[in-house]
């Protein structure tokens, strides 16, 4: 019998407690507990998201009640103030013992100038005075009509002297809801009184409505009359007699809240509530249909809920992959590119949403809470970047970079970084710099920086009480070569290192004292990326621990010299850095200039057009490569930003049919590549396909108001003074 052996790994099924087996345990347990705190920031940004969201509703109820109830007041208090002159009118000429003619005349000639003026809604001022009916429009009453029985005069009589507002009604002669307006004279027997049509007011609360179907308002008499609505239909229909209506629901809870929030459930929808009395006895109530309000928090929660499986099927199948050797290299290499993209997308969605709320929210709480996201992200950011480093550096793909750059800003975001955890831990940190070292040097100074804040963070987990000393000294020059060597320790009084496990502090995935540092976070990677990267900078790391009393790690450099200018006084600087940030103003408008953004993932198009709005910049919008072809090969745009890895069509082919199109009006446009691929090689790859520039996710929004003010026509950049 023969055995093909050829594709034996490929087919095997690999049971679940040997797959962990054969990955490590430890290993297992890192990636796991990754994708569990990628999980768990996902809950957490969509339960602050959600009341973030409540709150906006609830704010946005109480507005439109308020500004209702408002013009309402202004509305009504012009018929005040014309029954106001009228009853001093009125009690003026009866102190005068003037006849009813003249009376009557001056009843007339009050109604004429208030319909010509103040008051168009009238239907005319009339009064009980000395027994008798007076009408200034001349209208006759009925006969057996008793003036003194009416509610009009009977109210204003209880009322003694005060303005009395007179339960409105719908008067279907005229088709309009009539509302009286009266008050008894000082000496108790008189009243006057004007009728006021309030079609008026319907327009007002219709005027001052957006035209939203999620949002209606309403003014209700407190006999439940509806004096003006959003609904011309709901107009003049009594909501105190009405039982079991959506109407009758809805006043008799604004009514029980008096003036708070209240939430209503009616055939499926959920409406939120909110009344402000009005000075008369009326109430002015605005509800707002949440359900739909609410239908982004459902599209984001299903898509959270698909991001989160998702992610503990990828190290699933991450585990699975890894785990057969002789695919083992290939398989990593695919997986970490793959995880670069798929990773960084939705922490591109988490990080720039939070970033939203952290601009717009004055609620201390719940920026308390989104800067706590915001913290957690860029951990887990950090996390992703030293798994991708270690892979690079597995690989030797992992190149060192030169660049000028002034050691002043490093140690000063270095203290910036470190300082957050010496606080929470109650440690001090002891700076010992050399102020001859030159300050303006050539070398790759992110790398640089990585490996002290590796060393840095190490020395903060395992030091539990005294302080951290970070100290650089100048300890060679080279004036020939244009060179200096400068010597870099960080000593910690914390647990030390026993010397049988001095070998195993540079191992991945391993962490010593296992016991005693159980409690202690991170991947175990972070010591093996240091010397590996220190290695390629061509030295070499040396650790001096004395177990029980602390560690120190040290390192020398040898960097260019751009200028021999002393660093000197550098504190300064890096207490400048370490001030917390201030409230965020864009660095610039531009409201004239106009963008193109193409990519697949809607969420990260709400991402970039949000932090954007700021700008005032015009941003048209697609989906797909072809859909953005369409729009380029239509209108002229400033910057153009491509999304790399689409379906159908990426980034790249776009570009490349866009530039290849005869009559491309936006042949000069710079295009910009929006990439969550963070490996070596990228920038070139995307320069040598054609695009001007890069720009990775998650994006920061400040270094993409940069790049956006540096590639628009200067004509159409208005910046902001600090």
């Amino acid at each position: 019998m023969t055995v093909n052996h050829k594709n034996r790994i490929k087919d095997k099924k690999i049971p679940l407690p040997e797959l962990i087996q054969r990955y490590g345990y430890r290993r297992a347990v890192v990636f796991f507990a990754l994708a569990l705190f990628f999980a768990m920031l996902i809950i957490v940004y969509n339960i602050l998201l959600g009341s973030y969201l409540r709150q906006s509703i609830r704010d946005k109820s109480k507005v439109n009640a308020l500004n209702t109830a408002k013009e309402v007041e202004i509305y009504l208090s012009s018929a005040a103030d014309v029954v106001d002159i009228t009853e001093y009118t009125v009690a003026s000429l009866l102190s005068q013992n003037a006849s009813d003619e003249e009376i009557l005349r001056a009843l007339t000639e009050e109604t004429d100038a208030i319909e010509n003026s103040v008051l168009p809604e009238t239907t005319g001022l009339y009064g009980c005075i000395r027994g008798e009916y007076f009408d200034g429009l001349g209208w006759v009453p009925e006969e057996g009509y008793v003036p003194t029985e009416r509610p009009w005069y009977t109210e204003a009589i209880q009322n003694a002297g005060e303005i009395t507002y007179i339960n409105p009604y719908f008067d279907l002669f005229s088709n309009e809801v009539v509302m009286t307006i009266a008050k008894a004279l000082p000496d108790g027997k008189n009243v006057v009184a004007v009728d006021v049509t309030l079609g008026g007011m319907q327009d007002i609360i219709k005027d001052d409505f957006d035209g939203d179907s999620n949002d209606s308002r309403m003014v209700i008499s407190s006999n439940g009359f509806v004096v003006a609505h959003t609904d011309d239909k709901e107009r003049g229909r009594n909501y105190v007699e009405e039982k079991g209506t959506f109407g009758n629901i809805v006043f008799n809870k604004a009514i029980e809240a008096a003036g708070d929030y209240v939430t209503v459930s009616n055939r499926g929808h959920t409406y939120t509530i909110y009344d402000v009395p009005i000075g008369n006895g009326w109430t002015s109530i605005s509800v707002i249909d949440s359900r739909d309000e609410y239908i982004p928090i459902i599209v984001l929660n299903t898509i959270s809920f698909t991001a989160i499986v998702l992610t503990f099927v990828i190290f699933f199948v991450m585990m699975i992959n890894m785990s057969r050797s002789t695919l083992q290299s290939k398989a990593k290499s695919t997986f970490l590119s793959n995880m670069s993209h798929e990773i960084r997308t939705p922490i591109n969605t988490i990080l720039g949403m939070n970033e939203v709320i952290l601009r717009e929210s004055k609620d201390d709480n719940i920026v308390g809470y989104a800067r706590n996201i915001n913290s957690s992200g860029h951990t887990l950011l950090g996390i992703i970047n030293d798994i991708l480093d270690f892979s690079k550096i597995e690989s030797g793909k992992l190149e060192i970079m030169p660049s000028d750059y002034d050691l002043a800003v490093v140690l000063s975001e270095l203290v910036n970084m470190i300082k957050p955890r010496l606080d929470d831990k109650g440690l001090k940190l002891v700076l010992d710099i050399d102020r001859n070292i030159p300050r303006l040097l050539r070398g790759d100074d992110v790398r640089l920086k990585q490996v002290a804040a590796n060393i840095l963070t190490n020395a903060v987990k395992y030091t539990d009480r005294g302080e951290i000393t970070l100290k650089m000294d100048c300890k060679k020059e080279n004036r020939e070569d244009n060179t200096v060597t400068v010597a870099v320790s960080v000593k910690d009084t914390g647990r030390g290192i026993r010397k049988e496990d001095m070998n195993r502090i540079f191992s991945e995935f391993e962490r010593i004292d296992e016991k005693k540092n159980r409690n202690i976070e991170g991947t175990g990677l972070g010591m093996a990326i240091t010397k590996s990267l220190l290695s390629l900078m061509g030295t070499s790391l040396n650790v001096d621990s004395t177990y029980g009393k602390g560690s120190e790690f040290s390192f020398d450099i040898v960097q260019e010299v751009n200028d021999w200018t002393p660093i000197g006084e550098y504190e300064e600087a890096a207490k400048k850095s370490a001030e917390p940030d201030e409230e965020y103003h864009s660095l610039f408008t531009a409201p004239d200039a106009r963008i193109l953004v193409v990519d697949d993932t809607p969420l990260n198009i709400v991402v970039f057009t949000t932090l954007l709005e700021p700008t005032e910049v015009k941003i048209d919008t697609a989906q797909s490569g072809d859909e953005g072809l369409n729009l380029a090969l239509s209108n002229k745009y400033d910057i153009i930003f491509l999304d790399h890895m689409m379906p159908g069509k990426d980034g790249i082919e776009t570009l490349r049919e866009l530039k290849s199109h005869e009559g491309n009006i936006n042949s000069d446009t710079p295009v910009v590549c929006l990439t969550a691929n963070a490996i070596t090689g990228a920038r070139e790859e995307y320069i040598d396909a054609g695009f001007d520039d890069y720009i990775t996710k998650p994006i920061e929004s400040k270094k993409l108001e940069r790049m956006i003010a540096d590639y628009l026509p200067k004509q159409k950049v208005n910046y902001r003074l600090p």
